[in-house]
C-alpha cells in the first residue's frame, strides 16, 4: 500500500531524513529499551514497513558483531532500494531486504525474537491485523515494539491551524486519529488486545532543527501531510503549503525552524506459552 506515495520527491526525502535525522534517534531509543545499547544475543530481528532504513542499518550494525540478522520488509521498490544503496555502503552482510506488504507476512511462526514497526502501523487500513501478525511470527518470548508521533504534535499543530486560517472551521480530530496511533494508552491497549503481555509505554523527545525550505520540501508528499491536506475543500488544497509557510514563519522568524518531537514506543512481549489461534500467513 506505501508504492508510490514518494515517488514524487523520495531522494529528497530520505536525504533529509539522513541528514537531519528526523526519524532515527527514535529508533536509536526504541533499540536501546529492546535490545539494549550492547545486545548480549544474536537476535533475529524483522523490520516492518522498514522504508528506507533508519531502524534497519542502525539495527544490523548493533548485531552485526554477535551474529545477529535484520530482515527488512515494505511495499516499496524505491524505498528497499535506496536501503539496498546504504546496506552495501555499509557493507551490512547481516540485513537482508524483502519485498512484502505489511498485512501478509509471508513467514512461519516463531521466526524473529524480535519485531519492530517504527512510524509504519499508522498507514495501514487493519492496524490490529498487523499486530497480531506480529504476534504470529514472534517466537514465544519475543518483542515487538511500536513507534509512533502521539496526538499531541507539533508539527499536526501547524497543519491543523493552516487548516483552520483556510477555511475558519476547526478541523475533525478524526484526523489525528488517521495519521497517529494516539497516546501511550492506546498503544498499550492495541499489544494486549492483541494478546501481547507485559506492554509498557516509553516516550522520548528530539528536536528538530532545519531550515524552513528543508521542512516543507519533507513533508509536502509525506502521507502525513497529505492526509491533512486532503480533508480541506478542493479550492484550498492548492494553497496549503503557503498556509503552512506563513504560521511557521511567524513561530520562527529567523528561517529555522526548532520543535521538540515527542515519540511514543509501545513494548510488548508474546506470551512464553500462547494459547492464542495464530493467524493463517496466507488468510
Amino acid at each position: 500500500m506505501r508504492d508510490g506515495w514518494f515517488d514524487e520527491n523520495l531522494e529528497t526525502f530520505v536525504k533529509t531524513m539522513r541528514d537531519y535525522k528526523t526519524m532515527s534517534p527514535y529508533c536509536t531509543d526504541a533499540m536501546d529499551i529492546s535490545i539494549g545499547v550492547m545486545p548480549n544475543r544474536p537476535h533475529k530481528v524483522l523490520d516492518l514497513g522498514c522504508g528506507a532504513g533508519a531502524l534497519s542499518i542502525q539495527a544490523a550494525s548493533r548485531l552485526a558483531p554477535i551474529g545477529g540478522s535484520v530482515t527488512s520488509i515494505d511495499s516499496s521498490r524505491r524505498m528497499l532500494e535506496l536501503l539496498e544503496l546504504e546496506r552495501s555502503s555499509m557493507k551490512l552482510e547481516n540485513l537482508d531486504t524483502v519485498l512484502m506488504d505489511g498485512e501478509f507476512l509471508q513467514f512461519e511462526h516463531d521466526t524473529f525474537t524480535i519485531v519492530y514497526s517504527a512510524f509504519s502501523l499508522v498507514f495501514f487500513s487493519d492496524r490490529e491485523k498487523i499486530v497480531k501478525e506480529m504476534l504470529r511470527v514472534l517466537t514465544p518470548g519475543g518483542k515487538c515494539v511500536i513507534t509512533s508521533f502521539p496526538y499531541n504534535n507539533e508539527v499536526f499543530n501547524i497543519f491543523e491551524e493552516a487548516i483552520f486560517r483556510l477555511t475558519k472551521i476547526h478541523p475533525s480530530e478524526t484526523i489525528r486519529q488517521v495519521v497517529s496511533l494516539g497516546d501511550g494508552i492506546d498503544i498499550k491497549r492495541m499489544m494486549r488486545d492483541c494478546g501481547f503481555t507485559n506492554a509498557t509505554v516509553h516516550t522520548t523527545s528530539h528536536q528538530w532543527l532545519m531550515p524552513i525550505d528543508v521542512f516543507l520540501n519533507f513533508f509536502r508528499f509525506n502521507p502525513i501531510f497529505k492526509t491533512f491536506q486532503s480533508y480541506l475543500p478542493e479550492c484550498y488544497q492548492s494553497n496549503f503549503v503557503t498556509m503552512c509557510r506563513e504560521i511557521i514563519e511567524e513561530i520562527f522568524p529567523d528561517g529555522t525552524l526548532d520543535l521538540k518531537i515527542t515519540c511514543v514506543i509501545g513494548l510488548g512481549e508474546k506470551p512464553k506459552t500462547n494459547g492464542q489461534v495464530a493467524l493463517n500467513p496466507h488468510s
